[in-house]
């Protein structure tokens, strides 16, 4: 009966460990294109992990991103050798279908491919 349970705990885990990575893949490739607001303010997120930002002053700002679970890292890239890059943004980002929603704490963003 024990060796039973002990399998079935195994196995449970197993799902639900393959079950989390999955979710994180599938974030990651859901989040890959090309975001624009009504204000003209874009996102590409890249497949190899880079992204760009396009702002409303049509100021392009690059860097890399890490996805964990619902959460993104943004890793920005200094504008020039002289000047230091902001300090990493952790943002809660969700898409469904053709609607991606970036919410950083103090606003939310709705953005469409």
């Amino acid at each position: 009966m024990l060796q039973k349970r002990l399998g079935s705990t195994v196995i449970v885990l197993f799902l639900v460990l393959s079950f989390s990575l999955a979710c994180k893949f599938d974030t990651k490739s859901s989040l890959v294109g090309k975001w624009k607001s009504n204000s003209s303010e874009s996102w590409e997120f890249k497949s190899d992990s880079k992204f760009e930002r396009m702002t409303l002053l049509g100021i392009p700002i690059t860097g890399t991103y890490s996805v964990d679970g619902e959460n993104v890292l943004l890793k920005f890239d200094p504008r020039d050798e002289k000047s230091e890059a902001p300090e990493p943004l952790k943002v809660k980002i969700t898409v469904r279908g053709d609607e991606m929603t970036l919410d950083d704490g103090q606003r939310r963003n709705t953005y469409k491919r």
